[in-house]
């Protein structure tokens, strides 16, 4: 059973849990809880835990994930089937975790795209220091920045995110706290000048807005949040057709992005 059960709207952050141990799999559960994260277990063995852990990282949109390196065979020392699950749990950021790992292993951890690595000998602690200071980076909920006026984000949200039942709240946050990993204030504004404090564009732009956002007091930057294929499609369009190919001086700079 996952600990998240049907509260998918929370806004603390969520850990995909991945082990094969079912043992190892409910004392992570059972620290990440008392640590104040929502766990989510993946379940089943083999080649239905690996497809069930890609799954809920998705469904449940989990921002950080315990790996175990050894997900098929505990007694196979060539199985690495947990480090080849880490990049498809992308853009879920995987601490690796394993009882049979050295200086090798947390090397490779890191090649194939994990944050970093912890042995279970080490402990609870190295794995809770390791957790809060991902989620620190990573998770708006455990960040100190202030973003207003929340009533822009609340629409936002609605705009986004009202056709998919289920979906976190935060998302908007998320990809902000992303997007900007450094700052302690950031200052929203609407495109237009209207009355409605709510209003985000005058161009209907349908699933997308566009946002003027000032971080710490600095010039603005502009911001647009959509759909992550669409977005997708827009980062390949920028490299191909945009980036260094305008004439009559324009220079236009992509300084960030982030897909949830």
């Amino acid at each position: 059973m996952n600990a998240i059960q049907d509260d998918t709207s929370s806004c603390q952050p969520r850990v995909l849990v991945v082990d094969n141990d079912p043992n190892y799999r409910q004392l992570f559960v059972s620290l990440l809880e008392h640590w104040g994260f929502i766990p989510v277990e993946a379940q089943g063995s083999g080649s239905q835990l690996i497809e069930d852990a890609i799954q809920k990282s998705k469904s449940y949109r989990c921002q950080l994930a315990l790996v175990d390196m050894r997900l098929q065979f505990d007694d196979d020392p060539n199985d690495e089937s947990g480090l080849e699950l880490v990049p498809l749990l992308k853009p879920t950021e995987s601490i690796a975790v394993s009882g049979f790992g050295d200086h090798k292993v947390a090397v490779k951890s890191i090649e194939k795209g994990a944050l970093s690595f912890v042995g279970k000998e080490q402990g609870a602690e190295p794995l809770k220091e390791k957790v809060e200071r991902a989620a620190a980076r990573l998770c708006f909920a455990r960040r100190e920045t202030q973003i207003t006026p929340q009533q822009i984000i609340d629409r936002v949200a609605t705009v986004m995110l009202g056709d998919l039942p289920g979906a976190p709240k935060d998302e908007v946050e998320e990809v902000l706290a992303r997007l900007f990993p450094e700052a302690r204030q950031l200052e929203v504004e609407q495109l237009d000048q209207s009355d409605n404090p709510v209003t985000l564009s005058n161009v209907p732009r349908p699933g997308s807005a566009i946002l003027k956002v000032r971080e710490d007091g600095k010039q603005p930057v502009f911001v647009k949040l959509a759909r992550a294929p669409r977005l997708s499609q827009e980062l390949d369009n920028y490299r191909k057709s945009i980036k260094g190919k305008l004439v009559g001086g324009f220079k236009p700079v992509l300084m960030q992005h982030a897909i949830l």
